[in-house]
């Protein structure tokens, strides 16, 4: 699914200072994968994430992405791959707290081309991570891991081959965090490609590979486990 070759990130802070976020990062994730991307803070996760998910593009390297070249893309194309291809779940959630569960859950939907009903799309994946009962709650009336399954219910509502998660344990508590995790696991059984960046090694260590970075550079590459069959 994902072909990444030499990929740099270069941000240039004024005209004769610079920093490179990304050096020279090379790795691939086969679809149905379920990785971690673990490193310490300023070690270019956060930049590699959004380059993953076509927030940001490369200042050198190659990102193909299903087949496609995606370091060459121009905004709007990168905006259609989004909406295709990725879902996201992020560590603040990033719900809009005057919308009802479902109403957040059916945002993306809006900028899909796919001719689907909104309403009840968003209320059937909500019943698929446990919160049937709270499709009208809206984000103040639930706890974090209610919020953060409705983040993940968003995420698939365009049926995604890919999902990024960035840091999504970081604002639960261990046990909700585990059950979040336990979401993931099932989404992968069931076949989408899971990558999440997280600095908790036993959250880390629930996929089947971690990739770990360091200045910028991917310093290891481990094998956990192989994929279910």
């Amino acid at each position: 699914m994902i072909n990444i070759d030499s990929l740099s990130k270069t941000f240039y802070l004024t005209r004769k200072l610079s920093l490179d976020a990304l050096k020279e990062v090379s790795f691939e994730v086969a679809d149905g994968e379920f990785v971690s991307i673990m490193g310490p803070s300023g070690s270019g996760k956060s930049t590699l994430m959004s380059i993953l998910g076509c927030l940001d593009v490369p200042t050198g390297g190659s990102y193909r992405l299903g087949g496609e070249e995606v370091s060459k893309m121009r905004s709007r194309q990168l905006a259609n791959t989004r909406n295709r291809t990725i879902g996201f779940v992020f560590q603040s959630f990033n719900l809009l707290p005057m919308l009802s569960a479902w109403e957040n859950v059916a945002l993306p939907t809006l900028y899909s081309k796919k001719k689907i009903k909104r309403k009840q799309k968003a209320i059937e994946i909500l019943e698929q991570v446990g919160l049937g009962t709270h499709v009208r709650h809206r984000p103040t009336q639930m706890s974090g891991g209610q919020r953060q399954r409705v983040a993940i219910a968003r995420a698939l509502v365009n049926d995604p081959d890919l999902i990024l998660a960035d840091e999504p344990t970081g604002n639960l508590d261990w046990d909700t965090g585990i059950e979040i995790l336990e979401i993931f696991k099932q989404l992968n059984r069931q076949g989408k490609t899971i990558i999440v960046v997280t600095h908790e090694e036993e959250i880390g260590r629930m996929g089947h590979r971690i990739l770990r970075l360091h200045d910028g550079r991917l310093v290891a590459d481990e094998r956990l486990r192989e994929r279910d069959v």
